[in-house]
Protein backbone atom coordinates (compact mmCIF):
# COMPACT_ATOMS: atom_id res chain seq x y z
CA UNK A 1 0.00 0.00 0.00
CA UNK A 2 1.53 3.62 -0.81
CA UNK A 3 1.97 6.06 1.66
CA UNK A 4 -1.17 7.82 -0.34
CA UNK A 5 -3.52 5.15 -0.18
CA UNK A 6 -2.21 4.49 3.42
CA UNK A 7 -3.21 8.42 4.51
CA UNK A 8 -6.11 8.54 2.17
CA UNK A 9 -7.82 5.42 4.06
CA UNK A 10 -6.43 6.36 7.57
CA UNK A 11 -7.88 9.81 6.82
CA UNK A 12 -11.31 8.56 5.57
CA UNK A 13 -11.60 6.06 8.49
CA UNK A 14 -11.08 9.07 11.24
CA UNK A 15 -13.97 11.39 9.94
CA UNK A 16 -15.55 10.85 12.79
CA UNK A 17 -13.01 12.96 14.70
CA UNK A 18 -12.30 16.98 14.81
CA UNK A 19 -10.33 18.50 12.36
CA UNK A 20 -7.26 18.42 15.16
CA UNK A 21 -7.09 15.47 15.99
CA UNK A 22 -7.66 14.25 12.66
CA UNK A 23 -5.10 16.04 11.42
CA UNK A 24 -2.49 15.26 14.21
CA UNK A 25 -3.25 11.93 13.68
CA UNK A 26 -2.58 12.17 9.84
CA UNK A 27 0.60 14.06 10.19
CA UNK A 28 2.07 11.59 12.61
CA UNK A 29 1.74 8.83 10.04
CA UNK A 30 2.92 10.75 7.02
CA UNK A 31 6.15 11.50 9.40
CA UNK A 32 6.31 7.82 10.19
CA UNK A 33 6.23 7.32 5.80
CA UNK A 34 9.25 10.18 5.70
CA UNK A 35 11.53 8.81 8.02
CA UNK A 36 11.33 5.24 6.41
CA UNK A 37 11.82 6.38 3.16
CA UNK A 38 14.55 8.61 4.25
CA UNK A 39 16.44 5.11 5.69
CA UNK A 40 15.70 3.52 2.31
CA UNK A 41 12.69 1.43 3.17
CA UNK A 42 9.80 1.39 0.11
CA UNK A 43 6.55 3.08 0.90
CA UNK A 44 4.36 -0.64 0.73
CA UNK A 45 7.08 -2.23 3.28
CA UNK A 46 6.36 1.35 5.88
CA UNK A 47 2.51 0.47 5.17
CA UNK A 48 3.00 -3.38 6.41
CA UNK A 49 4.80 -2.67 9.58
CA UNK A 50 2.62 0.36 10.46
CA UNK A 51 -0.64 -2.08 9.97
CA UNK A 52 -3.73 -1.88 8.46
CA UNK A 53 -4.91 1.50 8.68
CA UNK A 54 -8.52 1.01 9.24
CA UNK A 55 -7.38 -1.12 12.32
CA UNK A 56 -5.33 1.99 13.43
CA UNK A 57 -8.50 4.49 12.65
CA UNK A 58 -10.35 2.00 14.71
CA UNK A 59 -8.44 2.28 18.18
CA UNK A 60 -8.05 6.00 17.94
CA UNK A 61 -11.86 6.09 17.66
CA UNK A 62 -12.39 3.72 20.17
CA UNK A 63 -10.41 5.57 22.58
CA UNK A 64 -12.06 8.93 22.00
CA UNK A 65 -15.56 7.32 22.17
CA UNK A 66 -13.98 6.42 25.55
CA UNK A 67 -12.62 9.55 26.89
CA UNK A 68 -16.51 11.30 25.53
CA UNK A 69 -17.98 8.88 27.69
CA UNK A 70 -16.51 9.91 30.80
CA UNK A 71 -16.79 13.09 29.72
CA UNK A 72 -20.82 13.14 29.70
CA UNK A 73 -20.96 11.13 32.73
CA UNK A 74 -18.90 13.98 34.95
CA UNK A 75 -19.41 17.22 35.29
CA UNK A 76 -17.25 19.96 36.68
CA UNK A 77 -18.50 19.34 40.07
CA UNK A 78 -17.26 15.64 39.61
CA UNK A 79 -14.49 16.14 37.93
CA UNK A 80 -13.02 17.92 41.18
CA UNK A 81 -15.05 15.82 43.37
CA UNK A 82 -12.45 12.79 42.04
CA UNK A 83 -9.87 14.56 43.52
CA UNK A 84 -11.75 14.88 47.21
CA UNK A 85 -13.44 12.85 49.84
CA UNK A 86 -17.02 14.38 49.31
CA UNK A 87 -17.51 12.34 46.27
CA UNK A 88 -20.06 9.41 47.31
CA UNK A 89 -19.31 7.29 43.99
CA UNK A 90 -15.57 5.81 44.48
CA UNK A 91 -14.82 7.27 47.54
CA UNK A 92 -13.00 4.64 48.93
CA UNK A 93 -10.71 4.26 45.72
CA UNK A 94 -9.84 8.15 45.20
CA UNK A 95 -10.11 10.33 48.02
CA UNK A 96 -7.83 13.06 49.62
CA UNK A 97 -6.65 10.23 52.27
CA UNK A 98 -5.10 8.47 48.99
CA UNK A 99 -3.75 11.01 47.26
CA UNK A 100 -0.80 13.28 48.37
CA UNK A 101 0.55 16.24 46.29
CA UNK A 102 3.49 18.34 46.81
CA UNK A 103 6.33 20.42 45.24
CA UNK A 104 7.86 16.90 43.93
CA UNK A 105 4.70 15.48 42.61
CA UNK A 106 2.10 13.37 43.87
CA UNK A 107 0.31 9.90 44.39
CA UNK A 108 -2.67 8.73 43.87
CA UNK A 109 -4.09 4.95 44.92
CA UNK A 110 -6.97 2.62 44.01
CA UNK A 111 -8.32 -0.34 45.16
CA UNK A 112 -7.90 -2.57 42.89
CA UNK A 113 -10.86 -4.99 43.60
CA UNK A 114 -12.46 -2.59 41.71
CA UNK A 115 -10.74 -2.03 38.94
CA UNK A 116 -10.48 -4.82 35.34
CA UNK A 117 -8.26 -2.27 33.47
CA UNK A 118 -5.55 0.01 33.98
CA UNK A 119 -5.39 2.72 30.67
CA UNK A 120 -2.48 4.76 30.50
CA UNK A 121 -2.66 7.61 28.12
CA UNK A 122 0.59 9.76 27.70
CA UNK A 123 2.82 12.15 25.54
CA UNK A 124 6.57 12.49 26.61
CA UNK A 125 6.39 10.77 30.21
CA UNK A 126 8.40 7.91 31.09
CA UNK A 127 6.68 4.95 32.84
CA UNK A 128 7.65 2.39 35.07
CA UNK A 129 5.34 -0.22 35.37
CA UNK A 130 5.67 -3.08 38.24
CA UNK A 131 4.18 -5.54 40.63
CA UNK A 132 4.10 -5.34 44.18
CA UNK A 133 2.52 -6.88 47.24
CA UNK A 134 0.39 -4.42 48.17
CA UNK A 135 -3.58 -4.54 47.81
CA UNK A 136 -4.14 -0.97 46.14
CA UNK A 137 -2.87 0.53 42.78
CA UNK A 138 -0.45 3.26 43.12
CA UNK A 139 0.22 5.62 40.77
CA UNK A 140 3.17 8.42 41.48
CA UNK A 141 4.75 11.02 39.29
CA UNK A 142 7.30 13.64 39.43
CA UNK A 143 5.21 16.45 37.97
CA UNK A 144 4.12 19.11 40.71
CA UNK A 145 0.98 20.51 38.84
CA UNK A 146 -2.14 18.82 39.64
CA UNK A 147 -4.21 19.74 36.72
CA UNK A 148 -0.88 17.95 34.31
CA UNK A 149 -2.93 14.40 34.42
CA UNK A 150 -6.71 13.21 34.80
CA UNK A 151 -7.14 10.52 37.17
CA UNK A 152 -10.32 8.55 37.21
CA UNK A 153 -11.75 5.54 38.33
CA UNK A 154 -14.68 5.19 35.61
CA UNK A 155 -17.81 3.00 36.46
CA UNK A 156 -16.80 0.32 34.00
CA UNK A 157 -13.77 -0.40 35.74
CA UNK A 158 -11.31 1.09 33.83
CA UNK A 159 -8.49 3.10 36.02
CA UNK A 160 -8.06 6.03 33.37
CA UNK A 161 -4.64 8.47 33.88
CA UNK A 162 -4.63 10.73 30.71
CA UNK A 163 -1.36 13.82 30.36
CA UNK A 164 -2.86 16.62 29.51
CA UNK A 165 -1.87 18.49 26.72
CA UNK A 166 0.42 21.41 27.04
CA UNK A 167 2.65 19.72 29.58
CA UNK A 168 6.27 18.17 28.66
CA UNK A 169 7.12 15.23 30.19
CA UNK A 170 8.11 13.14 33.61
CA UNK A 171 8.60 10.04 35.28
CA UNK A 172 5.75 8.01 36.13
CA UNK A 173 5.82 4.77 38.73
CA UNK A 174 2.73 2.58 38.62
CA UNK A 175 2.62 -0.69 41.07
CA UNK A 176 0.07 -3.19 40.27
CA UNK A 177 -1.03 -6.14 42.97
CA UNK A 178 1.07 -9.11 42.18
CA UNK A 179 -1.89 -10.52 41.20
CA UNK A 180 -3.82 -8.20 39.29
CA UNK A 181 -5.77 -9.80 36.99
CA UNK A 182 -6.80 -7.48 34.39
CA UNK A 183 -5.54 -5.83 31.13
CA UNK A 184 -3.21 -3.25 31.04
CA UNK A 185 -2.61 -0.69 28.23
CA UNK A 186 -0.30 1.96 27.91
CA UNK A 187 0.24 4.86 25.08
CA UNK A 188 2.55 6.76 24.95
CA UNK A 189 4.01 9.50 21.84
CA UNK A 190 8.43 9.84 22.91
CA UNK A 191 8.37 8.07 26.29
CA UNK A 192 9.91 4.51 27.32
CA UNK A 193 8.18 2.13 28.68
CA UNK A 194 9.32 -0.47 31.61
CA UNK A 195 6.99 -3.15 32.87
CA UNK A 196 8.48 -6.22 35.16
CA UNK A 197 7.15 -8.83 37.80
CA UNK A 198 3.70 -8.68 36.68
CA UNK A 199 2.38 -12.57 36.97
CA UNK A 200 -1.28 -12.75 36.26
CA UNK A 201 -2.14 -10.19 33.70
CA UNK A 202 -5.38 -10.92 31.33
CA UNK A 203 -3.32 -8.70 28.78
CA UNK A 204 -1.19 -5.99 27.79
CA UNK A 205 -0.84 -3.39 25.22
CA UNK A 206 1.42 -1.13 25.04
CA UNK A 207 1.93 2.18 21.65
CA UNK A 208 4.45 4.30 21.34
CA UNK A 209 5.63 6.25 18.57
CA UNK A 210 9.16 6.44 19.44
CA UNK A 211 10.24 5.32 23.02
CA UNK A 212 11.93 1.86 24.27
CA UNK A 213 9.94 -0.79 25.64
CA UNK A 214 10.85 -3.10 28.16
CA UNK A 215 9.56 -6.30 29.86
CA UNK A 216 11.03 -8.75 32.18
CA UNK A 217 9.14 -11.23 34.50
CA UNK A 218 5.66 -10.83 33.02
CA UNK A 219 2.76 -13.19 32.56
CA UNK A 220 -0.36 -12.65 30.51
CA UNK A 221 -3.48 -15.09 29.65
CA UNK A 222 -4.17 -13.27 26.31
CA UNK A 223 -2.91 -10.86 24.56
CA UNK A 224 0.80 -9.59 24.74
CA UNK A 225 0.63 -6.65 22.08
CA UNK A 226 3.71 -4.15 21.12
CA UNK A 227 3.67 -1.77 18.74
CA UNK A 228 6.06 1.07 18.13
CA UNK A 229 5.21 3.16 14.99
CA UNK A 230 8.71 4.92 15.29
CA UNK A 231 12.02 4.02 15.78
CA UNK A 232 11.49 2.80 19.27
CA UNK A 233 13.41 -0.67 20.34
CA UNK A 234 11.79 -3.64 22.06
CA UNK A 235 13.92 -6.06 24.96
CA UNK A 236 11.65 -8.58 26.25
CA UNK A 237 12.95 -11.05 28.96
CA UNK A 238 11.05 -13.91 30.69
CA UNK A 239 7.79 -13.01 29.17
CA UNK A 240 4.83 -15.55 28.72
CA UNK A 241 1.53 -15.08 27.16
CA UNK A 242 -0.93 -16.85 24.64
CA UNK A 243 -0.31 -14.91 21.63
CA UNK A 244 2.38 -12.09 21.29
CA UNK A 245 2.02 -9.27 18.34
CA UNK A 246 5.25 -7.32 18.08
CA UNK A 247 6.19 -3.93 15.48
CA UNK A 248 8.02 -1.59 15.20
CA UNK A 249 8.84 0.67 12.10
CA UNK A 250 12.42 0.35 12.80
CA UNK A 251 13.63 -0.48 16.17
CA UNK A 252 15.38 -3.85 17.01
CA UNK A 253 14.03 -6.30 19.18
CA UNK A 254 16.15 -8.21 21.83
CA UNK A 255 14.34 -11.03 23.16
CA UNK A 256 14.96 -13.77 25.69
CA UNK A 257 13.14 -16.88 26.96
CA UNK A 258 10.19 -15.59 25.49
CA UNK A 259 7.28 -18.26 26.08
CA UNK A 260 4.05 -18.23 23.76
CA UNK A 261 1.40 -20.87 24.17
CA UNK A 262 -0.20 -20.13 20.84
CA UNK A 263 1.20 -17.97 18.25
CA UNK A 264 4.27 -15.22 17.90
CA UNK A 265 4.23 -12.38 15.25
CA UNK A 266 6.81 -9.92 14.59
CA UNK A 267 8.36 -7.19 12.32
CA UNK A 268 10.16 -4.60 11.76
CA UNK A 269 10.81 -2.21 8.87
CA UNK A 270 14.64 -2.30 9.56
CA UNK A 271 15.53 -3.29 12.72
CA UNK A 272 17.33 -6.29 13.65
CA UNK A 273 15.64 -9.42 15.52
CA UNK A 274 17.40 -11.26 18.35
CA UNK A 275 15.63 -13.85 20.14
CA UNK A 276 17.33 -16.74 23.04
CA UNK A 277 15.27 -19.85 24.39
CA UNK A 278 12.14 -19.07 22.99
CA UNK A 279 9.31 -21.44 22.62
CA UNK A 280 6.36 -21.51 20.80
CA UNK A 281 4.42 -24.40 19.98
CA UNK A 282 1.83 -22.80 17.49
CA UNK A 283 5.16 -21.20 15.52
CA UNK A 284 7.17 -18.19 14.94
CA UNK A 285 6.22 -15.80 12.00
CA UNK A 286 9.59 -12.88 12.23
CA UNK A 287 10.41 -10.77 9.35
CA UNK A 288 12.31 -7.38 9.36
CA UNK A 289 12.77 -5.22 5.83
CA UNK A 290 16.24 -4.80 6.41
CA UNK A 291 18.02 -6.09 9.35
CA UNK A 292 19.01 -9.34 10.86
CA UNK A 293 17.58 -12.34 12.18
CA UNK A 294 19.09 -15.08 14.85
CA UNK A 295 17.53 -17.14 16.96
CA UNK A 296 19.15 -19.55 19.33
CA UNK A 297 17.75 -22.69 21.69
CA UNK A 298 14.29 -21.70 20.60
CA UNK A 299 11.44 -24.70 19.99
CA UNK A 300 8.10 -24.34 17.52
CA UNK A 301 8.09 -23.98 13.69
CA UNK A 302 10.16 -20.59 12.28
CA UNK A 303 9.22 -18.40 9.88
CA UNK A 304 11.84 -15.87 8.87
CA UNK A 305 12.11 -12.98 5.98
CA UNK A 306 14.19 -10.90 5.54
CA UNK A 307 14.64 -7.96 2.71
CA UNK A 308 18.61 -7.49 2.61
CA UNK A 309 19.89 -8.87 5.96
CA UNK A 310 21.15 -12.20 7.17
CA UNK A 311 19.28 -15.18 8.95
CA UNK A 312 21.16 -17.21 11.40
CA UNK A 313 18.64 -19.98 13.48
CA UNK A 314 20.78 -22.44 15.78
CA UNK A 315 19.84 -25.36 18.31
CA UNK A 316 16.32 -25.08 16.89
CA UNK A 317 13.60 -27.76 17.85
CA UNK A 318 10.92 -27.60 14.84
CA UNK A 319 11.06 -27.04 11.29
CA UNK A 320 12.45 -23.71 10.19
CA UNK A 321 11.70 -21.45 6.92
CA UNK A 322 13.75 -18.74 5.80
CA UNK A 323 14.75 -16.29 2.98
CA UNK A 324 16.90 -13.06 2.32
CA UNK A 325 16.93 -11.02 -0.67
CA UNK A 326 20.69 -10.76 -0.33
CA UNK A 327 22.14 -12.13 3.03
CA UNK A 328 23.55 -14.89 4.50
CA UNK A 329 21.37 -17.92 5.94
CA UNK A 330 22.60 -20.31 8.71
CA UNK A 331 20.13 -22.94 9.97
CA UNK A 332 20.66 -25.84 12.37
CA UNK A 333 18.04 -27.39 13.57
CA UNK A 334 16.80 -31.02 15.06
CA UNK A 335 14.02 -31.95 12.54
CA UNK A 336 12.60 -30.87 9.32
CA UNK A 337 9.34 -32.11 9.30
CA UNK A 338 7.71 -30.21 6.66
CA UNK A 339 8.01 -28.70 2.78
CA UNK A 340 10.57 -26.20 3.38
CA UNK A 341 12.44 -23.17 1.20
CA UNK A 342 15.40 -21.20 1.82
CA UNK A 343 15.84 -18.43 -0.76
CA UNK A 344 18.62 -15.82 -1.00
CA UNK A 345 19.62 -13.78 -4.06
CA UNK A 346 23.58 -13.79 -3.53
CA UNK A 347 24.05 -14.85 -0.38
CA UNK A 348 25.41 -18.16 1.42
CA UNK A 349 23.23 -20.45 2.34
CA UNK A 350 24.25 -23.30 5.29
CA UNK A 351 21.35 -25.75 7.10
CA UNK A 352 22.45 -28.37 9.73
CA UNK A 353 19.57 -31.25 10.54
CA UNK A 354 19.69 -34.71 12.29
CA UNK A 355 16.81 -35.70 10.32
CA UNK A 356 15.30 -34.53 7.11
CA UNK A 357 11.42 -36.05 6.61
CA UNK A 358 10.07 -33.01 4.66
CA UNK A 359 11.04 -31.96 1.02
CA UNK A 360 13.76 -28.88 1.11
CA UNK A 361 14.71 -26.49 -1.67
CA UNK A 362 17.77 -24.20 -1.19
CA UNK A 363 17.87 -21.28 -3.87
CA UNK A 364 20.86 -18.99 -4.14
CA UNK A 365 21.34 -16.77 -6.72
CA UNK A 366 25.54 -16.71 -6.39
CA UNK A 367 26.35 -17.94 -3.12
CA UNK A 368 27.50 -21.34 -2.18
CA UNK A 369 25.04 -24.17 -0.49
CA UNK A 370 26.06 -26.70 2.28
CA UNK A 371 24.03 -28.90 3.39
CA UNK A 372 23.64 -32.36 6.19
CA UNK A 373 21.42 -34.54 7.77
CA UNK A 374 22.25 -37.72 9.48
CA UNK A 375 18.82 -39.27 8.18
CA UNK A 376 17.10 -38.88 4.78
CA UNK A 377 14.03 -39.41 4.31
CA UNK A 378 12.69 -36.20 1.91
CA UNK A 379 13.80 -35.34 -1.12
CA UNK A 380 16.80 -32.34 -1.74
CA UNK A 381 16.66 -29.60 -4.53
CA UNK A 382 19.72 -27.07 -4.73
CA UNK A 383 20.33 -24.75 -6.92
CA UNK A 384 23.07 -21.92 -7.05
CA UNK A 385 24.33 -19.80 -10.53
CA UNK A 386 27.61 -19.27 -9.60
CA UNK A 387 28.40 -21.32 -6.00
CA UNK A 388 29.65 -24.18 -4.82
CA UNK A 389 27.18 -27.40 -3.45
CA UNK A 390 28.33 -29.32 -0.38
CA UNK A 391 26.00 -32.09 0.42
CA UNK A 392 26.66 -34.27 3.49
CA UNK A 393 24.48 -36.95 4.39
CA UNK A 394 24.30 -40.48 6.43
CA UNK A 395 26.13 -42.93 4.97
CA UNK A 396 23.03 -45.18 5.06
CA UNK A 397 20.79 -42.74 3.60
CA UNK A 398 18.80 -44.37 0.69
CA UNK A 399 18.80 -41.86 -2.25
CA UNK A 400 19.23 -41.47 -6.10
CA UNK A 401 21.14 -38.48 -7.54
CA UNK A 402 20.37 -35.48 -10.54
CA UNK A 403 23.74 -33.63 -10.40
CA UNK A 404 24.20 -31.14 -13.10
CA UNK A 405 27.37 -28.36 -13.21
CA UNK A 406 28.58 -26.32 -16.47
CA UNK A 407 31.62 -26.84 -18.32
CA UNK A 408 33.76 -25.28 -15.62
CA UNK A 409 32.49 -27.55 -12.81
CA UNK A 410 33.49 -30.58 -11.40
CA UNK A 411 31.11 -33.91 -9.48
CA UNK A 412 32.04 -35.98 -6.60
CA UNK A 413 30.04 -38.02 -5.10
CA UNK A 414 31.22 -40.73 -1.98
CA UNK A 415 27.85 -42.84 -2.24
CA UNK A 416 28.38 -45.95 -4.16
CA UNK A 417 24.51 -46.18 -5.25
CA UNK A 418 24.76 -43.48 -8.37
CA UNK A 419 22.05 -43.41 -10.92
CA UNK A 420 23.12 -40.23 -12.24
CA UNK A 421 20.43 -38.10 -14.09
CA UNK A 422 18.05 -41.01 -13.34
CA UNK A 423 15.40 -41.21 -10.34
CA UNK A 424 14.38 -44.94 -8.18
CA UNK A 425 10.50 -45.09 -6.64
CA UNK A 426 11.98 -46.60 -3.76
CA UNK A 427 14.95 -43.76 -3.12
CA UNK A 428 14.85 -40.01 -2.06
CA UNK A 429 15.08 -37.82 -4.74
CA UNK A 430 18.65 -35.18 -4.63
CA UNK A 431 18.66 -32.86 -7.34
CA UNK A 432 21.82 -30.31 -7.32
CA UNK A 433 22.50 -28.20 -9.85
CA UNK A 434 25.01 -25.21 -10.60
CA UNK A 435 26.12 -23.18 -13.50
CA UNK A 436 29.73 -22.40 -12.79
CA UNK A 437 30.63 -24.53 -9.44
CA UNK A 438 31.62 -27.57 -8.09
CA UNK A 439 29.38 -30.46 -6.38
CA UNK A 440 30.91 -32.71 -3.80
CA UNK A 441 28.47 -35.28 -2.15
CA UNK A 442 29.73 -36.81 1.12
CA UNK A 443 28.71 -39.73 3.36
CA UNK A 444 28.56 -39.09 7.23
Amino acid sequence: MSKYEFLSILGRELGNLDAETRNEILNDFGEHFDIGLRSGKSEEEISRVLGDPRDIAQEFSQNRREQAADTERRTDEDRYAAYTPNRREDTADISDEDTAFSFDGFVKNVDARRVRCVRLDLTEDDIEIRGGNQSRITLQTDEDDEDAYSVSLLPDGVFYIKKQRGHGGSDISLELPEDYYGDLEVTTRSGDIQAANLSSLASFKARSSSGDMEAENVRCAGEFRVHITGSGDASLSAVAAERFVLASASGDFDISRLNASSTLNMSTGSGDIDLRECKCPGGFNVSTGSGDIGSDNGAGQFKASTGSGEVVVTNHLGTVWASTGSGNIEIETDEITSDVTYSTGSGDINIECRRLSGNIRIASGSGDIEFSAYELGGNITGRTVSGDIDLSLGRGSNAVFALKTGFSGRKRNEFDRIRSEQYQNTACKVSLETLSGDIDIKAL
